[in-house]
């Protein structure tokens, strides 16, 4: 004990030498690591306490102690239930830096792939887009192509009646196939007979059934 003492003169006062032989007195039993945490005590409680004129007795700075554990596990409990606290957030710091390094390449690369696989998407669709607008490029050339051939057509057709004669003027429509009556009215000077016997013919003409020709066997041949 008094080994102990005399090789902590150096560092600690005379008051703190009297504190730690009363703590060492009235706790006889203790072991050499008990004896430090007592003297860590007494070191603490000074530091805290360096403005205290009185000397307290070692049971006093017992009690101090226990207070300050308890406020000491108050604090510490309120900072675990707390989310936002310095000690949470420092704890998870660590783990947002081992995120942010240990990305899985397996993700990276099925990200490549995605990307990659887009591109060409996009690579077949500005294809396509170029060949549409090709496409709309050629078929606007042809349509102005056939509006000037139009719009020749349609100038030429008015400066050729403008500049005709009153003679060529008179343009007659004639249906296809329809049966010219002059040569019955040139035949029949009566307009009644004439028109009889043209509607006589159309009717004859109109039949599929009708056969106007005869066929004559001669020989081997047939004529008719």
């Amino acid at each position: 004990m008094e080994g102990k003492i005399k090789r902590t003169r150096r560092t600690k006062t005379k008051y703190e030498l009297e504190i730690i032989n009363k703590a060492y007195h009235e706790n006889s039993n203790l072991e050499s690591h008990d004896k430090e945490d007592l003297e860590r005590r007494v070191n603490l409680f000074n530091s805290a306490n360096s403005n205290l004129q009185s000397r307290l007795s070692w049971l006093q700075i017992t009690q101090w102690w226990s207070h300050n554990d308890r406020k000491k596990q108050r604090i510490e409990a309120s900072n675990s239930d707390c989310p936002v606290s310095r000690r949470s957030t420092s704890s998870l710091l660590p783990l947002r830096n081992v995120d942010c390094r240990q990305v899985p390449v397996q993700k990276l690369k099925e990200r490549e792939g995605l990307l990659d696989h887009l591109k060409r998407k996009l690579r077949k669709k500005d294809d396509r887009i170029e060949d549409l607008e090709t496409n709309y490029n050629a078929v606007l050339v042809k349509e102005r192509e056939r509006t000037h051939e139009l719009l020749e057509g349609r100038r030429e057709l008015i400066n050729g009646l403008s500049g005709a004669g009153p003679s060529r003027r008179h343009i007659g429509v004639q249906r296809m196939g329809e049966l010219d009556n002059r040569p019955f009215h040139q035949v029949c000077p009566d307009p009644v007979n004439a028109a009889l016997l043209c509607t006589t013919w159309v009717e004859k003409i109109e039949d599929p059934r009708w056969h106007p020709f005869k066929v004559v066997a001669v020989g081997s041949n047939k004529f008719q």
